[in-house]
């Protein structure tokens, strides 16, 4: 079995390029040798990766409970901090 960001380094991202790319993660999502996806996202020239949605103690989890991030930027790219419950809206709405 294959994690979903080890089949997409294989393919070098062929089946997202061309799309416009938003990215829903958190501190534990990583590949196979326990790297954070997010970095593969952000330095990938083959992708049009617009936006970043994280956690609101951020992508790495460094904010200390009961504290919030604000909204940041990784290079260029936006990093949106949002709640599981305000999320969750999004999605649905």
């Amino acid at each position: 079995m294959r994690l979903g960001i080890d089949r997409l380094l294989a393919e070098e991202f062929e089946s997202l390029k061309g799309k416009r790319i938003a990215l829903l993660t958190h501190t534990g999502a990583t590949d196979r040798r326990l790297q954070p996806t997010v970095n593969y996202f952000v330095t990938s020239k083959a992708i049009d990766l617009r936006m970043i949605f994280a956690p609101e103690h951020g992508i790495y989890g460094a904010v200390q409970d009961q504290l919030f991030i604000k909204d940041e930027t990784r290079g260029k790219i936006p990093v949106l901090a949002y709640t599981v419950k305000a999320l969750s809206h999004i999605l649905i709405c």
